[in-house]
């Protein structure tokens, strides 16, 4: 199964992010945060906290807001840490 690229909000930031999400893992890969015109990758970004904190921008298998917090070791991946029980009506 290929793993679709999703947007997400930058937790507490002004910044959004693109990455690629791993449903049987439920994690983030390829993490890249979009500064002005560029994506560039997380550990480039000075004011971004290593433990930085995405939230999903669209639903994900119909949960909305979906929280996932970087991996100090590797910033370009993030695991879910909360999820919004609520069901979206929208179905994307």
């Amino acid at each position: 199964m290929s793993q679709p690229l999703l947007l997400f909000q930058v937790k507490e930031t002004k910044y959004f992010a693109s990455a690629l999400y791993d449903h049987e893992k439920q994690q983030l890969d390829a993490i890249t945060v979009f500064v002005g015109k560029a994506s560039v990758i997380p550990q480039s970004v000075s004011d971004l906290s290593r433990q930085a904190v995405y939230k999903s921008v669209a639903t994900i298998l119909g949960r909305e807001e979906l929280e996932f917090q970087s991996d100090p070791a590797d910033p370009r991946t993030a695991h879910l840490i909360s999820e919004n029980e609520t069901v979206s009506k929208r179905g994307t």
